[in-house]
């Protein structure tokens, strides 16, 4: 879990955006029918949250 707290301090995310993270990651583990979490899967969830973010940051933009 040391990848989920260097990635939210480096992107400044919150604490409750880590438990998402690894909620998400054990989600795709659980979907590809593996019983542990992988460091696959949890990079997984943060380009998932990295495009969340991106798109809801165009969203605004466009919103002016």
């Amino acid at each position: 879990m040391r990848i989920v707290k260097e990635v939210c301090f480096n992107e400044k995310w919150s604490n409750r955006t880590q438990v998402k993270l690894i909620r998400t990651a054990r989600t795709i583990a659980d979907q590809a029918g593996e019983k542990n979490i992988a460091n696959h899967h949890i990079h997984e969830a943060i380009d998932w949250k990295k495009a969340s973010s991106l798109f809801q940051q165009q969203e605004r933009i466009a919103d002016g």
